[in-house]
């Protein structure tokens, strides 16, 4: 029933998000994210479309610089947390999970997905943001990665 009630506004939450995602760009650009070794997610072209026409942005993930014995993505998270900025993990690699680590999951099976699971990092995305917000989020995380990830 929630679900069914949402449908009547998802095209603006849609809409929402996806502008929400375009700050996230333009902030990033404007605090050096990329110069500081953060890779964002790709960032749709003009004109350009998903399958069903429609991207949702229902998150915003970066990769934070791996580099060893700096606290890497951790600390850089708890920086976040102490100026009052949640971010998330979304997605660990899963082969390395026990119960698939039971089934023979093991390190070095998905390089690729075992290092975007060490890196990844959440940022904040939800419609009562404010464009604002974005950057504030960029900022604090150049920040956080210049202190932590030298």
């Amino acid at each position: 029933a929630i679900g069914l009630g949402q449908l009547a506004v998802l095209p603006h939450i849609t809409a929402r998000r996806a502008a929400l995602a375009e700050a996230y760009f333009e902030a990033a650009a404007e605090t050096g994210l990329e110069a500081l070794g953060i890779v964002l997610p790709p960032r749709p072209q003009v004109g350009e479309t998903v399958i069903g026409g429609v991207g949702n942005w229902h998150l915003f993930q970066v990769l934070v610089p791996e580099r060893a014995g700096s606290g890497g993505r951790a600390a850089v998270m708890q920086a976040l947390r102490d100026v009052g900025i949640a971010t998330g993990v979304h997605y660990p690699a899963v082969h390395l999970f026990t119960y698939y680590r039971a089934l023979g999951g093991h390190d070095d099976q998905l390089p690729h997905a075992e290092r975007v699971g060490r890196n990844i990092l959440s940022l904040p995305l939800f419609t009562g943001m404010h464009d604002a917000d974005a950057h504030r989020v960029c900022q604090a995380l150049a920040d956080a990665c210049r202190r932590h990830l030298p």
